[in-house]
């Protein structure tokens, strides 16, 4: 239950958007623009089909300048989720994260040589 605490609090109160996100996005969020032209994939996360109502991917963006933009979407019972009139569909957010915040989202999902390759060199032996 680490992973839906951790989502929540970076979801927030805010709405998530309807639909699917955009491959070629550009947002602004807390006053900083990020496009997709402008930033790297450095890691993804996959959990089911599209036609499963948990489904889930969850892309984490990089730019030059070493701001993280987390790009999810899901299924009507995903974090992800958007509410309409009829209840649930299909949902997306963009979410800035910091680089702790980052680095905690690769550890919940697991994505341990993705977080070797961004961190490594921040990380302490055991």
């Amino acid at each position: 239950m680490a992973y839906d605490d951790f989502i929540r609090s970076l979801i927030g109160d805010k709405p998530n958007n309807p639909g699917r996100s955009s491959a070629n996005f550009s947002v602004v969020r807390n006053g900083l623009r990020y496009r997709a032209v402008s930033m790297d994939e450095v890691a993804t996360y996959k959990f089911g089909r599209l036609d499963d109502f948990e489904w889930v991917m969850e892309i984490l963006h990089r730019s030059e300048k070493g701001a993280f933009l987390l790009v999810a979407e899901g299924g009507p019972s995903s974090p992800w989720r958007a509410r309409d009139d009829d209840g649930f569909r299909n949902g997306h957010a963009y979410i800035p994260l910091t680089p702790d915040q980052a680095q905690r989202w690769l550890e919940l999902r697991g994505l341990d040589e993705d977080l070797d390759a961004l961190f490594g060199e921040g990380l302490e032996d055991a």
